[in-house]
């Protein structure tokens, strides 16, 4: 387990420091400056590796970094610590093995249940793939529970629409496809104006001849 994490760490570094003579790399941990410290929010960005992890909002910052006044700047990197963990799923009733990163972790521990830390994010962004799958999962489960389930009553603010669950969890594309595939199928088939005219024209001559 540890191996695995180690690995993708170490690829999430190698994906964004390919073309970098000489770079620098930072735990999140020892980077203490709050956001409000800058006058520019540093821009946050997600590896292809970090699409099927929890990450909440963390991601890599990158910049400059010069260790003296002189000294070319180097590249710097400030990457948040992965860690795997299994969870409990009461809803899906099973283990999953995830990995997260130690803010994540502890949000996790505030909401209690896995599945409530799944439920209330709200922030997650449409290529946060793992976390809007599990959610669009759980929110099913939701509605198939039986109204005496003690579940349901456990979870019961976070219940939606069956059609509403449907669009959790789509990529733009999928959406976008799904929508276009509702309005072919809601559109009303427009019938000619030649055709109509016509039908209003005899219509009304089968009145005048009954009325004469």
């Amino acid at each position: 387990m540890k191996s695995f994490t180690k690995s993708l760490n170490k690829s999430m570094r190698v994906f964004q420091m390919a073309k970098c003579e000489f770079f620098l790399i930072i735990p999140l941990q020892l980077f203490r400056h709050h956001v409000s410290e800058f006058s520019q929010r540093p821009d946050i960005f997600k590896p292809p590796e970090m699409l099927n992890c929890i990450v909440g909002k963390e991601g890599i910052i990158s910049g400059r970094y010069q260790h003296k006044k002189l000294s070319p700047k180097s590249a710097l990197f400030i990457t948040p610590k992965l860690e795997q963990h299994l969870f409990f799923s009461e809803l899906l009733d099973m283990w999953l093995k995830v990995i997260v990163t130690k803010q994540v972790l502890k949000e996790i521990e505030l909401a209690r249940t896995f599945d409530r830390y799944i439920l209330e994010c709200k922030d997650a962004g449409m290529e946060d793939n793992l976390v809007n799958n599990l959610k669009r999962r759980l929110l099913l489960k939701l509605d198939q529970l039986s109204p005496q389930s003690k579940l349901l009553l456990k979870y019961k603010e976070f219940v939606v629409p069956r059609d509403q669950i449907e669009w959790v969890g789509l990529s733009l594309e999928q959406a976008i496809t799904k929508q276009l595939s509702l309005d072919e199928l809601n559109r009303v088939p427009r019938e000619p104006l030649k055709q109509v005219f016509t039908r209003r024209f005899i219509s009304n001559l089968k009145k005048e001849k009954s009325l004469q």
